[in-house]
């Protein structure tokens, strides 16, 4: 009788050692997320090359493709956007906060360091409408109360008891007159403008600016 020769078992021996392959490794690894296990399985399995000109048609230069076009073509592109969405399109460069600017006729001035600054006709250079009666006048500062009374509407002192609070909080005619050549010396296509306490030498430098004024709304 023969007897076969039992194989030993240790586990050092290197005929019974199974080699782990580099998926078991990631998996057995307590610290490796089943993240970077798929990212390692999809690298492996993909072609270097296949995986480089995948990548290339994706890599698009740095570059603004908008700058081809001319501003009448992309003015009539952003036309067509619905109205809310001008104020994002205005904060995408400069070039688009300019020419959103560019498409603005109508506009209420609240603040009239900002008409003195020269930045309302900077940021909006064909404006055809604008109404400063809110502007020509300074309310109390950290008031509740708001007055509206027609097209006007500033806040008041809770503690006012007579009703020349209005004359009082009025802008001074000169402060008046400077901002009216600040806005003519804009060269905006000004058609319509309401205004308050300015004098006659405010609205002749204006006139001679703006010669296409149609309609003047002056309050006193």
């Amino acid at each position: 009788m023969s007897f076969r020769e039992k194989m030993p078992t240790s586990p050092k021996s290197p005929l019974r050692r199974r080699r782990l392959s580099w998926s078991g490794s990631w998996l057995n690894h307590q610290t490796t997320s089943f993240k970077q296990v798929v990212s390692a399985v999809i690298e492996a399995q993909s072609p270097r090359s296949r995986s480089k000109s995948l990548s290339s048609d994706f890599d698009f230069p740095d570059v603004d493709r908008t700058l081809s076009l001319p501003d009448s073509l992309l003015l009539k592109i952003l036309g067509k956007l619905p109205e809310p969405q001008n104020g994002d399109c205005s904060l995408v460069c400069k070039r688009w906060l300019n020419l959103q600017g560019r498409r603005v006729r109508t506009m209420k001035v609240f603040d009239w360091d900002f008409l003195l600054s020269g930045k309302l006709v900077s940021r909006f250079p064909k404006l055809t409408s604008v109404d400063l009666s809110n502007a020509c006048v300074n309310p109390p500062r950290k008031s509740g109360v708001l007055l509206c009374h027609k097209s006007i509407s500033f806040h008041i002192s809770s503690d006012s008891t007579d009703w020349d609070f209005v004359e009082r909080n009025l802008l001074h005619s000169e402060m008046v007159d400077r901002g009216l050549r600040v806005l003519g010396r804009g060269g905006c296509d000004l058609l319509k403008l309401v205004v308050i306490n300015a004098t006659e030498l405010g609205l002749l430098s204006l006139a001679g600016d703006c010669c296409d004024l149609q309609e003047l709304e002056l309050q006193k």
